[in-house]
């Protein structure tokens, strides 16, 4: 199975690594072209993703294991949380981050 950067659905692990899903991310905004991203773009995207985590924990209906899911440390770090959510949770704080209508 393919493990490209630009497909980690197709990866054979329950989760993606936040690198992966950060791209998708800036694909999806439309910001960078998805191989172009400046690191320090990617860094911020690990502070936002601890955000979406602070979320899952406070969600009243989140499962034991998800309230319980450990911080990224780095951009290699997965979660226990699906990409569906993660995704939809980084694309949400980097629109507001970026201040746009999108």
């Amino acid at each position: 199975m393919s493990t490209d950067s630009l497909t980690p659905h197709i990866a054979s692990a329950a989760t993606s690594r936040l690198e992966d899903l950060s791209r998708l991310v800036f694909r999806r905004y439309g910001d960078f072209s998805a191989s172009t991203v400046e690191a320090e773009a990617l860094s911020m995207m690990i502070e936002m993703a601890n955000m979406v985590v602070d979320d899952v924990r406070m969600h009243p209906y989140a499962s034991t294991a998800l309230q319980s899911t450990a911080y990224y440390d780095s951009l290699a770090d997965r979660s226990a949380i699906p990409d569906n959510i993660m995704m939809a949770g980084l694309l949400f704080y980097y629109a507001e981050q970026q201040g746009s209508e999108r």
